[in-house]
């Protein structure tokens, strides 16, 4: 295993040259273990302490969409923090999210909204925290069971390829038993599925099942560049999809402007005239 995983660091090392090959050959997949995956993609992250990036975003749901531009800053592990603006560069909405809360500046409705994130999770039908958020701008792994190590859930998680060897599929799911009129069912309650390119070991694919509550969650990250201060390729476009019982997001973020590790500003104030929405969460 030691030998297999200076390999891979030796490969990162060489990255720059930018071929189309795949990086961990297709015979050797089948012996890489949960954990030396992990650490690979990990170390193919790049060094990121902050990142701001200016996009178009179209946003449908239920079927009307509208577009948007934006902005967001990240300083990794302590703020996301969200700018949006209809196209006349007047901010019409500014969102700030911490680990443990979140706060929504609503400048068309003079509104604003602090509080946890089981407010921004019935918006969208479906739980996020801090965590999965910064996972899925940084195009990092962060399984979404309910656990509070994502190394924690490798245990469990089954590695696939396809019959090219070009992508490597991570699967996780756990067990249920539940009660119906003919007998005990078991059933996964959520499952996830990351697929990873396997010529620049970046991921490229998320899928989540809550079989429970019948909800969805699909990422899919395209038209990635090499950017020289990470060392490794990073995506142009992300598409979201939200899929709930009542409520269907979809979400297309198309980057004009990234930079990494450059000092920012969070600036985020409440106007004192703000009135405070009035949200029960169940």
């Amino acid at each position: 295993m030691r030998h297999f995983i200076l390999i891979i660091s030796s490969i990162f090392l060489m990255v720059s040259c930018r071929t189309h090959e795949t990086i961990i050959q297709k015979k050797e997949i089948k012996y890489i273990t949960p954990y030396v995956l992990y650490d690979s993609l990990k170390s193919n992250y790049g060094f990121i302490k902050s990142m701001t990036g200016k996009f178009k975003a179209e946003i449908t749901q239920n079927k009307k969409s509208n577009n948007v531009y934006g902005t967001v800053k990240i300083k990794k592990d302590s703020i996301l923090w969200f700018s949006i603006n209809p196209g006349l560069g007047i901010e019409v909405a500014r969102l700030q999210c911490l680990k443990d809360s979140v706060s929504l500046i609503d400048r068309y409705n003079s509104k604003y909204f602090s509080g946890n994130y089981l407010y921004l999770n019935s918006l969208i039908d479906f739980d996020v925290d801090f965590s999965s958020i910064q996972s899925i701008f940084l195009n990092t792994l962060s399984f979404f069971s309910n656990v509070s190590d994502t190394a924690s859930v490798l245990k469990n998680v089954i590695i696939k390829k396809d019959k090219n060897g070009k992508f490597i599929q991570i699967e996780n799911y756990r067990k249920r038993i539940i009660r119906k009129n003919e007998g005990d069912v078991m059933l996964p309650p959520v499952y996830e599925r990351v697929k990873v390119d396997n010529r620049n070991l970046r991921i490229c694919e998320l899928f989540i099942k809550d079989f429970k509550d019948n909800r969805e969650l699909f990422i899919e990250y395209s038209d990635f560049i090499y950017k020289d201060i990470l060392k490794s390729d990073f995506p142009q476009k992300i598409y979201l999809l939200v899929k709930g019982n009542n409520n269907t997001i979809i979400l297309n973020i198309d980057y004009s402007k990234q930079d990494f590790n450059v000092d920012s500003q969070f600036q985020f104030s409440i106007p004192s005239s703000y009135k405070p929405y009035q949200i029960n969460v169940k």
